[in-house]
Parts: C-alpha cells; structure tokens; sequence
C-alpha cells in the first residue's frame, strides 16, 4: 500500500519538476509569461533571447543555473540580448537592444514602437 501511494506521489509531482518548453512565438507573450513568473515568485529573473529566436528564464545570481522558462520565438530578432525582470514587473534592459524594438519602456515591458501602435489601435 505504501509503495502503490508512494507512486501515485511521484506520478503527480514530476511533471512540476521538469521544465517546461513554450513556443509562444511571440515576443509579447513571452514578455507576459516573464513578468508574471518574476511577480509570482517575488524574484529578479534575466529573459535571455539568443540570434536563433530560442530564449531562456532564469532566476539572477545565485541561483541562475535553473532555468525557469525556455522556449523559441517565430520570427528571431536581428541581434541577441538580455533584460532583466523585477519582482514589481519592469524590465530592464541588460544588454543594448536590437533596433526593431525602437526604444524600451521599461515600465510597460514593451517597446515603445509596440506601445504607440496598441495605444493607437485602441483609440
């Protein structure tokens, strides 16, 4: 009986265990699920986004080896960089940003370009 609950334990805890792989495709949603995990967990995180589109959530020292989040984006930005959330939901860049993101604010977790065209989508 011990082994058969001991199993059933096991069964359901793993799957919190792994790392979950996402393919949000978009930066935005990515963005989201970042600020969010950082605002949950009351931790600063660094979102890395490689050349290839792939990126990685990880906790900021000392514990930056776990990675929290990965996946991949559809379409790759021109260059790799880095920004770095806070518990209260900023995201500051750590790395200087790729040009089509036409300035960051920080605020917002978005680029300013991105801002401007949802604020006047919505008008």
């Amino acid at each position: 009986m011990a082994l058969v609950l001991l199993g059933v334990m096991a069964a359901l805890a793993l799957p919190s265990l792994s790392t979950p792989a996402r393919r949000d495709g978009r930066l935005d949603v990515v963005l989201r699920a970042a600020r969010g995990a950082a605002i949950a967990r009351a931790q600063s995180l660094a979102l890395t986004v490689g050349r290839d589109g792939g990126w990685t959530l990880r906790p900021l020292s000392p514990d930056d080896t776990t990675v929290t989040l990965r996946g991949a984006l559809d379409s790759p930005p021109s260059a790799p960089f880095q920004l770095q959330l806070t518990p209260l939901g900023t995201c500051i860049p750590a790395t200087p940003l790729p040009g089509e993101y036409g300035g960051w604010d920080a605020a917002a977790c978005a680029s300013r370009r991105a801002a401007s065209s949802t604020a006047g989508g919505e008008a």
